[in-house]
């Protein structure tokens, strides 16, 4: 019999709804926003009402669930005019389903993340893989956006079908942590994963263990966290958050191409079949992409009998560093900040070294998407994630 893990809801811990109904939020736009870009306020709120929480934008009517998490309010409207103060006014609903649901299979040990009642993602932390990855990935009309070898099957296209066996639909790995290389067969354990329904978004949180080749010494702790939001299924938008803590001693993060944040694509669309690789600087093509250092970088293309679909991957300015792109033809994207060497090919050595105790934290964001890079605005959907609209109190 299956054992199927609690799924924690965000928004259930009851109290009075007096104390959020009715309270308007003001959110102002600076630049030009595509639909569906989240919203995150700081609040000083430790519980919240019963039932369904939700912002009610006060001149068009359209509704976003909200969730409320560690000092923080989230939604995502549906559109946010630019230089124009939206208005939200909170109220409380009758309890629904969550928007995105996760249900944890324990005994598989796979997440199911669900986004308005569709399945978007697998959060796979067993012997679906290596390492954990997310896959299936799925854009819309449920067609897959990522490989699904070596875990699943393609439709055949010309040249191979089973290369690099180690990329696994969207993962995170590198090819240098004090030597050991998690991209290509050092292990990375999990020691935990918790999963959390909402309605705003859903949260996957996993504290895993970087290892040496061989079931060897443990390298780096990495607190992975993976925020699913709510919008329709051709905007589908998640964000990675990746903590490297050295509690083991001192980490060195090599200048090393293999890595950091990757996926690869569906074969249909891949560069050397009909697919498009578009970066950040309008740079198409693997010649043009690798190893330029920009914020984010597309890859999408028409699948037959479906329309266009891609994949843009952003790197938040917060970063230490832009990534270098390792990026292929055959179908791989990865961003990488270590790379500025062995794929930027700088003089500069990009090796970066944590002290024992110390962390690093780098964010990045997933935009699976329906048309191509510009039907999909993409470069507007970057301007979200890297200048959040600012929200406040109304007065």
């Amino acid at each position: 019999m299956k054992h199927i893990g609690l799924v924690i809801l965000l928004a259930v811990v009851a109290m009075s709804a007096h104390a959020l109904e009715g309270r308007v939020i003001v959110v102002t736009a600076e630049e030009e926003l595509p639909a569906f870009t989240p919203v995150l306020m700081e609040v000083d709120i430790t519980a919240v009402p019963e039932g369904r929480l939700e912002a009610v934008n006060q001149a068009t009517g359209e509704v976003a669930p909200v969730a409320l998490f560690d000092g923080h309010l989230a939604f995502v409207p549906p559109s946010l005019p630019v230089g124009e103060e939206q208005r939200f006014e909170l109220t409380v609903a009758d309890a629904l389903p969550p928007r995105v649901r996760l249900e944890h299979d324990l005994d598989t040990k796979i997440v199911a993340v669900y986004v308005r009642d569709t399945h978007f993602t697998s959060y796979n932390y067993g012997d679906v893989s290596r390492i954990p990855c997310l896959w299936p990935v799925y854009a819309e009309n449920g067609v897959t956006i990522t490989r699904n070898y070596p875990m699943g099957e393609d439709k055949p296209i010309d040249g191979r079908m089973d290369d690099h066996r180690h990329h696994v639909s969207i993962w995170t790995a590198f090819g240098d942590v004090n030597g050991a290389d998690t991209w290509h067969r050092a292990p990375i354990d999990t020691k935990s994963v918790e999963a959390e329904s909402g309605d705003a978004f859903g949260v996957i949180r996993a504290h895993n263990v970087w290892r040496a080749p061989r079931g060897g010494d443990p390298l780096v702790d990495e607190i992975r966290e993976l925020r699913f939001y709510d919008a329709p299924a051709g905007v589908r938008l998640f964000d990675k958050t990746i903590t490297f803590h050295a509690a083991y001693g001192d980490v060195t993060f090599g200048d090393d191409k293999e890595g950091v944040v990757a996926f690869r694509i569906r074969p249909e669309i891949q560069g050397n079949q009909a697919g498009v690789l578009t970066n950040a600087a309008g740079g198409q093509g693997e010649r043009e992409v690798y190893g330029t250092p920009t914020p984010w970088m597309d890859y999408s293309g028409p699948i037959e009998g479906v329309g266009t679909r891609g994949l843009a991957l952003f790197s938040h300015p917060d970063n230490f560093r832009e990534p270098c792109w390792h990026v292929r033809d055959y179908g791989l994207a990865a961003a990488n900040p270590f790379a500025l060497s062995d794929v930027c090919r700088f003089d500069e050595d990009g090796s970066y070294e944590l002290a024992e105790g110390e962390s690093l934290t780098l964010q990045f964001r997933f935009y699976i998407h329906t048309g191509d890079v510009e039907e999909a605005e993409v470069a507007k959907h970057y301007t979200g994630y890297a200048s959040m609209p600012t929200a406040a109190w109304a007065e």
